[in-house]
């Protein structure tokens, strides 16, 4: 699992633990994720996010290969995940719209997203959760792992490395739909470094 993911599990496993105090989430970036688990991170602030997209204008058939794209928050906290076609310098954000509608970038940022340009692209669908179970007890601010779906996704799209089992894990069962679905482990855990 990337370096950056560490932070991730670490609000995650934060989440499960710590009192519900509720508190608003700003964006702070964009990662870009490729059909190898390649990606590409682009900071900006979420005033800076909400202007990335131009909305006035007439929205585009989706088309192409795209990128994976998850806005994330502090400690890499995506929230739900999205598509970025390259051909079309578009972003797909609605579901169950997402396959055929598709928002342009406006020009200001096209550059950023260039950087992107080397992770090869996604054709198909997507892998995603079904249903992922957490076989504990919920005591933190989060009330279903239904809510960890984004942040699971990024973590395990992405190409990641072995390490050994630390302590201090939490437990769960998922379910899988997609082209990879049978190489997605059914069983994991998330840990302070990691899935």
């Amino acid at each position: 699992m990337p370096i950056s993911s560490v932070a991730l599990l670490a609000m995650l496993l934060l989440a499960l633990a710590a009192p519900d105090t509720g508190h608003a989430k700003g964006y702070s970036g964009v990662v870009l994720v490729g059909l190898d688990g390649g990606s590409t991170e682009i900071g900006g602030n979420d005033r800076e996010l909400d202007q990335w997209v131009d909305w006035s204008a007439k929205a585009r058939p989706a088309a192409g290969g795209y990128l994976r794209l998850f806005f994330v928050g502090p400690g890499d906290f995506p929230a739900n995940p999205a598509r970025y076609y390259p051909r079309g310098g578009c972003v797909a954000l609605d579901w169950p719209s997402y396959e055929r509608v598709c928002h342009p970038v406006r020009a200001t940022v096209r550059s950023l997203f260039q950087r992107s340009r080397h992770l090869p692209r996604f054709a198909a669908r997507p892998t995603v959760p079904v249903r992922i179970t957490y076989l504990g007890r919920f005591s933190g601010q989060l009330r279903t792992a239904a809510a960890l779906a984004g942040p699971v996704e990024l973590a395990l799209d992405r190409t990641g490395h072995s390490q050994s089992l630390p302590p201090s894990c939490y437990e769960f069962r998922a379910v899988w739909a997609g082209p990879a679905a049978t190489r997605r482990p059914r069983q994991f855990r998330l840990c302070p470094g990691g899935v």
